[in-house]
């Protein structure tokens, strides 16, 4: 069925030229949507602050303010929280900065970020991190919900009034001047944002035949890398994190004329059994793109139809998430995929924290670091296509735990020279971009691995796996200030390697098409070849002590 589905979009273009600028389109609206993700943090950064003086205070600033030198004395600086009761006499202590605060900008341009607007320092620095966690729990949100209903409603229909939500909200947060407004706000831009993201994903990968789903696949993926080279240019430029936020939700604009010329998943339509919608969106791709379909098409789909149909038992008309989850092989494969997500994401995060070791100017940095990753994670084009999308995934992920290990290895038991300390910082790099080029090949993975009736369903939890993990960083590190300083890199490493041997027990989707319903889904992953008789075996019986040494039952 699914081949003959694969058949049925190669005559609609191989690919044609309405599937190529939605592609175009839909991977533009991933790219500024993952900008989010890196304008939150530059928009939340803290520039060094000490207090500022009352304005009758009639002494100077160095006689006011305490000196305070970090570990080594490397670091000599004003204390960020409090002066003198009495500068003339420093036993009456100090008092907490009452009249408020004085910002240090590098090279003197003004960045007016979230703690800075609203002085969310020292004792209100917890705000700040609220802020934080109330987007991702946004993401987090969006990532369990928009799934279901992409299964449910359908993609375009979700991407498009997300992406208008988006929008909106974006503009909203410009105009918000109360901070807890702008906490409401943030939340909802993340739901929006991961929402829109998961729904053209979906989009983007059930356009196109088997033979061009690994390259769109990773032109998709390389987004995020080149994201993070974009949103550190708008940062630089942008000074106020309000016309970060404003800048990239109007890119949303572009987006709604992708959301407009993309027509919805054949694949999903024929899925939901809505053949003569799927047999309408069919004829007006072939009719954008110049070919002229044969008559033969209307019996095509509706056998297809027919199909899905068969495999279908009335109970199963509409197939959810909970139906995949009660059989062992899919609840094995999305414990897999959700550990390898959190483990993938809480690596990545922790390893963007090297950047500010790296020295220089932190901008340039985050540039390179992107074209690099980048530039990588294009060439694991090659790699995905000749290794498949779980050796590449494995091996990705197990050379990420080494790397962790190396850096741990090399911090702990080597000198403190520069020239070790820039070692460690490369090793560090170069498992931040096998990350990268495991999400490449992982993502393909997850969408050919489930069938398209809770595919999005399958991936929100892919998803917000990830986003937990992205949460759970600071309390890796926060760990590693009580425990040991490089126990987190440890814990990701051994994390790494864990999850690539997991990765093993996952079925490899090279060249297979992609399954429609959750009995496709099983007979790909147990190997089970269709019944030859005539009756239609049921998926619920598809259990492991029934495959032997053969994969035949």
């Amino acid at each position: 069925m699914s081949t003959k589905l694969d058949e049925l979009l190669s005559k609609l273009g191989q690919p044609g030229k309405l599937q190529s600028i939605c592609a175009v389109l839909l991977i533009y609206s991933f790219m500024h949507s993952i900008c989010m993700n890196y304008i939150i943090s530059f928009g939340t950064m803290l520039p060094p602050h000490h207090c500022k003086l009352p304005e009758h205070w009639s002494w100077s600033k160095n006689a006011s303010i305490p000196r305070r030198t970090s570990i080594g004395g490397l670091d000599d600086h004003y204390d960020a929280c409090h002066y003198y009761n009495d500068p003339t006499n420093h036993s009456l202590g100090v008092r907490p900065c009452d009249a408020g605060y004085q910002y240090h900008y590098k090279n003197g341009y003004v960045r007016i970020t979230v703690p800075t607007e609203w002085d969310l320092v020292c004792g209100d620095r917890y705000l700040v991190r609220i802020f934080q966690l109330l987007y991702f729990f946004g993401v987090l949100s969006g990532g369990l919900t928009s799934g279901f209903l992409c299964d449910l409603l359908g993609r375009r229909p979700i991407f498009f009034s997300y992406e208008i939500v988006y929008i909106a909200i974006g503009v909203a947060c410009y105009f918000s001047r109360d901070f807890t407004v702008s906490c409401f706000l943030i939340f909802i831009l993340g739901m929006s944002m991961q929402s829109k993201l998961q729904a053209s994903y979906a989009l983007i990968m059930e356009m196109f035949p088997v033979r061009y789903r690994t390259m769109i696949g990773i032109a998709a993926l390389t987004s995020p890398a080149t994201s993070y080279g974009l949103a550190t240019g708008i940062a630089y430029f942008f000074t106020n994190w309000r016309l970060q936020i404003l800048f990239h939700a109007m890119c949303g604009c572009v987006s709604l004329i992708g959301a407009w010329l993309t027509q919805e998943s054949v694949r999903w339509l024929l899925s939901q059994q809505r053949t003569c919608e799927a047999l309408s969106a069919c004829r007006a791709i072939a009719k954008f793109n110049g070919i002229k379909l044969l008559p033969s098409i209307e019996m095509e789909v509706n056998e297809i139809t027919d199909e899905i149909r068969g495999n279908l038992s009335s109970s199963d008309s509409k197939q959810t998430l909970v139906d995949l989850l009660r059989y062992r092989v899919f609840q094995k494969y999305v414990v897999i995929v959700a550990f390898a997500q959190y483990t993938a994401q809480l690596s990545i995060y922790g390893f963007s924290f090297l950047v500010a070791e790296i020295g220089g100017d932190m901008y340039l940095n985050c540039v390179i670091i992107s074209v690099v990753d980048t530039v990588l994670r294009a060439l694991s084009y090659c790699s995905v296509k000749k290794l498949g999308r779980k050796n590449m995934s494995l091996i990705a992920l197990a050379m990420m735990g080494i790397m962790n290990i190396a850096f741990v290895a090399i911090r702990a038991f080597g000198s403190l020279s520069p020239a070790v300390k820039m070692m460690s910082i490369v090793v560090g790099i170069t498992g931040r971009v096998f990350n990268g080029m495991f999400f490449c090949a992982f993502y393909i993975l997850i969408t050919e691995m489930f069938p398209t009736t809770v595919r999005s369903s399958a991936q929100g939890i892919a998803s917000s796996a990830g986003r937990a993990g992205l949460m759970s960083t600071p309390l890796a590190l926060f760990l590693g200030d009580y425990i040991w300083k490089q126990f987190p890199f440890l814990l990701f490493g051994v994390m790494g390697v864990f999850a690539a041997a997991l990765c093993s027990l996952l079925p490899e989707t090279k060249d297979r098409p992609m399954p429609t319903t959750i009995e496709e889904a099983a007979r790909l992953a147990k190997k089970v070849k269709k019944s030859t008789t005539a009756t239609t075996l049921d998926v619920r019986d598809i259990e492991m002590p029934m495959i032997v040494g053969n994969g035949k039952v």
